[in-house]
């Protein structure tokens, strides 16, 4: 077995107990999520309920309730494990070089910062928005009756996609470090990435209004600007 073969042998197996400790971590956080699901109940529907308090979520099959219980329980592991996680995919990175011990710890906490940063101004800003936009179509034929699993899904993974744009400046630091982009090509480009930053916030934003673009495609430009700045500090 040559050199190359042995790299790859040994990123498989270092892969492979990471992911097992992910695992283990997640499934013991979900444990204790799953005691204090009434309390992640009311976070989920506080959006929903502030707008149209007199209405409630449904299930509309016999496991539904069941598997959403469930599914709340573990997205809550996940989201307690996110400092341990992003400190176990970093440390996969080859960046022993630039980020190192303590500084590893750092940056993972880093990570998980700007991460919830994201998830906290979705969430009282972005989805409140949404929301009103699609219950202006309610009248006196329609009636909205959400079920509990696509509000769910609808809710996380517009918190999800919130949290990595958020996460848009470690991600430039990592790829200038790594010499896969560079700060000066960032900015000689800035006008294009601006561009499809508007198009890709039309096609992430839950609802087509204006304004979940605007709120969405704004902080991408600022993370975007603020990780050229971050990248222009290390020269090559």
């Amino acid at each position: 077995m040559d050199i190359s073969n042995d790299k790859i042998f040994l990123f498989l197996q270092d892969l492979r107990q990471k992911i097992i400790k992910i695992f283990i971590f997640v499934l013991a956080a979900s444990f204790l999520c799953y005691f204090f699901k009434k309390n992640i109940w009311y976070l989920i529907q506080y959006p929903y309920l502030k707008i149209k308090p007199e209405s409630s979520l449904i299930f509309i099959t016999p496991f539904e309730a069941l598997y959403i219980n469930l599914e709340i329980s573990i997205l809550g592991g996940v989201f307690l494990a996110l400092p341990f996680i992003f400190y176990q995919v970093i440390s996969l990175l080859p960046v022993e070089k630039i980020v190192a011990g303590r500084r590893m710890i750092f940056v993972s906490i880093l990570a998980f910062l700007l991460f919830i940063t994201g998830v906290i101004f979705c969430y009282s800003i972005v989805i409140p928005s949404a929301l009103r936009f699609f219950l202006q179509f309610e009248n006196e034929f329609l009636s909205a009756q959400w079920s509990a699993a696509r509000y769910i899904s609808f809710l996380l993974w517009t918190l999800f996609f919130f949290g990595l744009i958020f996460e848009m400046p470690l991600i430039l630091y990592f790829l200038t470090k790594l010499n896969i982009v560079q700060a000066h090509v960032l900015r000689k480009n800035r006008k294009y990435a601006i561009l499809l930053i508007f198009i890709a916030a039309g096609f992430l934003t839950p609802g087509p209004d204006p304004m979940s673009q605007i709120l969405l495609a704004v902080p991408m430009v600022i993370f975007y600007e603020i990780g050229i700045r971050i990248s222009a500090l290390h020269k090559y």
